[in-house]
């Protein structure tokens, strides 16, 4: 089963930000440091999420975790599988042993035309039902899609009434936020 990390960046300060950039391999620090200020302390603390986890689970020291990206840009690292996420000032990050994707959303209002445009008939169907799941669907969308590697060219294949077989989502909410993960229970890919 996979466990869930998580961390608000109104809480972090610069001098923790840059002790986590120097944790980071040097393909991961040139990333950074292409970024703007905002996207540079969300992806911070989504790496350091990572490897703080990835180095629990395996002994070794946060700054010996190297972080590739497959040819779809899907972070991967040899000591485990993991999926980042952030909304705002919080950030998640997922870990298993298994595929796992994970996303996180603050609430608030519900775009109806992204409904419309993404959910699959028996989707829209709940939300008419019941408008409060409409974050509860589009994290699970997303979680599928980084589950997959497809990214967000999976929107409108991903269901998340019904998931691909092999697959299980789990929502949480925390505050003013909804947390899906997606995982495998199984070896089928």
């Amino acid at each position: 089963m996979a466990q869930l990390y998580e961390l608000d960046l109104t809480a972090v300060s610069d001098e923790e930000l840059w002790a986590w950039y120097a944790e980071m391999d040097e393909n991961s620090r040139t990333r950074v440091d292409a970024m703007s200020a905002k996207r540079r302390r969300e992806y911070l603390a989504g790496d350091h999420l990572a490897r703080t986890a990835l180095a629990g689970k395996s002994g070794k020291a946060p700054q010996d975790i190297v972080i590739r990206r497959e040819e779809n840009g899907k972070p991967i690292a040899d000591e485990g599988c993991f999926s980042i996420s952030h909304s705002g000032s919080f950030v998640v990050c997922a870990v298993s042993d298994k595929p796992v994707g994970v996303d996180v959303e603050r609430l608030r209002k519900s775009p109806a035309r992204v409904a419309q445009r993404y959910f699959t008939e028996e989707e829209q169907k709940l939300l008419q039902e019941d408008d409060s799941q409409f974050w509860r669907i589009w994290t699970g969308k997303e979680a599928l899609c980084k589950l997959s590697g497809e990214g967000l060219a999976g929107l409108k294949r991903a269901d998340t009434l019904a998931p691909p077989a092999g697959a299980a989502l789990s929502t949480v909410s925390r505050d003013d936020c909804v947390i899906t993960v997606a995982e495998k229970f199984d070896n089928s890919q």
